[in-house]
């Protein structure tokens, strides 16, 4: 049997997904703006007219570049020649929000809470260190809590002279519709695929395989996901698997099992799978991008399942890797739960 997962040790967790109140999640190399530039124009037209906003919200996908634009902004309204200085975090008239890290569990905490959107009128009521606008940027700011959007709607519609709050968000239904109301939204699209490669190349020293391409749905961040060999290959494996895996005899399934559990973060792949059978149920997938081997394979799958089984299975899997992620279910266990979905069981 092949292992799935592999026995190198998981990838640290990326610093442009480890934020906490006191950091903020973008590289030093990623400068240039790409893709956005629209979005910067409409802001800086808003601004020359008088008629910025004290609340913005950026949203779109995960990796398309919202934390970028964030601060290309807010050196709009500070002045240029301002971003090194903010991407260091040691300019003052910017503060940076996000989740905090888990440090037991090694991930980002699910909520950000009320005590970290209390520093915000803090800091807006103190007078620019250098002269100007002071800039709150939030990011996950759709992962506030009630009683955290509650505190940061005081500081909407209240806001002192020169102020803003950026709110970077993923899923904009999530803000309640008091904050919605009191901000301007700015829509990102997905990056052009051609546009995805380009960045990854020029500014992560990576070439892009198809599968990841394929898979990215013009996020760079998805991307790069993908771009790590051992998980394009731990993907590229549960595609093949998809339409055999009906047919496993229990000798097989017990073989599957143990290699599933085997790896050492078998959640991630599991997730890339998810995100293309959504991509696929959506007709967002082009077929003809992907590697043939993984094109065959779920071709055959569609095939051979029905689409009413197939979003069965899909949400299965969904909840499967919920559950795991919640209650920190073992390999094995979740390994289990994973060939039990896949095969259709209980469906």
């Amino acid at each position: 049997m092949v292992d799935l997962f592999g026995e190198a040790e998981a990838p640290e967790t990326d610093p442009q997904d480890a934020v906490t109140h006191d950091t903020f999640p973008t590289a030093e190399h990623n400068h240039q703006l790409t893709g956005h530039e629209e979005c910067l124009s409409r802001c800086r037209a808003m601004l020359e007219a008088g008629q910025f906003p004290h609340g913005l919200v950026l949203t779109g996908i995960e990796g398309v570049g919202k934390h970028l634009l964030s601060l290309h902004i807010a050196e709009l309204l500070m002045g240029e020649g301002k971003l090194h200085r903010m991407i260091q975090g040691g300019y003052p008239d910017l503060l940076m929000l996000g989740r905090e890290m888990d440090e037991k569990k090694g991930r980002l905490k699910p909520d950000l809470p009320i005590a970290t959107i209390r520093k915000i009128p803090v800091f807006l009521r103190q007078t620019p260190a250098e002269g100007g606008w002071r800039t709150v940027i939030v990011d996950d700011a759709d992962h506030m809590n009630r009683n955290a959007q509650n505190a940061l709607l005081k500081s909407l519609e209240e806001p002192p002279k020169q102020s803003c709050l950026i709110l970077i968000v993923h899923q904009l239904g999530r803000l309640i519709p008091t904050i919605r109301s009191r901000v301007r939204v700015m829509h990102l699209a997905p990056l052009e695929l051609g546009q995805v490669r380009d960045i990854i190349t020029e500014k992560h020293a990576l070439t892009p395989g198809p599968l990841a391409l394929a898979l990215s749905g013009g996020s760079v961040g998805k991307a790069l996901e993908l771009s790590d060999e051992r998980i394009s290959a731990d993907v590229l494996f549960l595609i093949q698997l998809l339409p055999i895996i009906p047919g496993l005899s229990p000798k097989e399934r017990e073989e599957m099992t143990q290699t599933l559990a085997a790896g050492q973060d078998p959640i991630t792949p599991l997730k890339i799978l998810l995100r293309l059978m959504d991509m696929d149920m959506l007709n967002q997938l082009d077929m003809n991008a992907l590697p043939m081997e993984a094109s065959q394979a779920l071709t055959q799958w569609k095939q051979s399942a029905p689409l009413a089984t197939r979003l069965k299975i899909r949400d299965k899997l969904k909840d499967a890797i919920n559950t795991a992620e919640a209650a920190y279910l073992d390999r094995l266990a979740l390994s289990d739960m994973v060939i039990d979905h896949l095969q259709g069981k209980g469906l």
